[in-house]
């Protein structure tokens, strides 16, 4: 069953006041220099991508668990691994492991067109209304696409894209655990 999806308020001054903490203290302090990647991260609503329970660290330095036994990863990561990636705007971007969605939203701020894949069907389904829902306050979200992929199932992408982003560098695509991948 696909969450149902509403719109998300992101705009609460408390929460743009803390994402604009996250990036300086977290992010920026840390080394992150693309002007690029720290606005897109101080634009995208952290919080909406973590549970109701933990909501309240969604600004902190950490990880944070999203369910299915992963986690979304810590602000720092987030910021150099799309600044890695040495993005000018106009590439297509390739990211493994989208998880709720927190990175893939960040990287559409500064990438032409973003494909996502998520090997965990409950984490795509919910990445896919969390995108939904944001696509009325972030044109970004637009350029986004999620979908459900692992041994078993394939998606094409209909396109080459520049760049790659994996989420799990020890982990070959192919050696995926898989079962109930739809």
């Amino acid at each position: 069953m696909v969450p149902q999806s509403e719109p998300i308020a992101t705009d609460d001054r408390e929460f743009v006041r803390l994402r604009g903490l996250m990036v300086e203290r977290y992010v920026e302090a840390r080394g992150v220099r693309d002007p690029r990647v720290l606005e897109a991260m101080r634009k995208v609503p952290r919080h909406v991508f973590v549970p109701q329970v933990v909501r309240a660290k969604a600004y902190g330095e950490g990880a944070l668990p999203i369910g299915a036994g992963q986690t979304i990863s810590q602000p720092y990561i987030v910021g150099r691994m799309i600044e890695l990636l040495e993005l000018t705007g106009g590439e297509k971007v390739l990211e493994v492991g989208t998880g709720t969605g927190y990175q893939a939203c960040v990287l559409s701020h500064v990438a032409a067109r973003v494909f996502s894949i998520e090997r965990i069907n409950d984490l795509a389904l919910r990445a896919v209304a969390l995108v939904k829902s944001l696509s009325s306050t972030t044109s970004a979200s637009k350029s986004l696409t999620v979908r459900t992929a692992g041994p078993t199932r394939r998606h094409s992408t209909g396109s080459s894209w520049q760049r790659q982003l994996p989420r799990f560098p020890s982990r070959s695509w192919h050696n995926w655990p898989g079962e109930g991948v739809s």
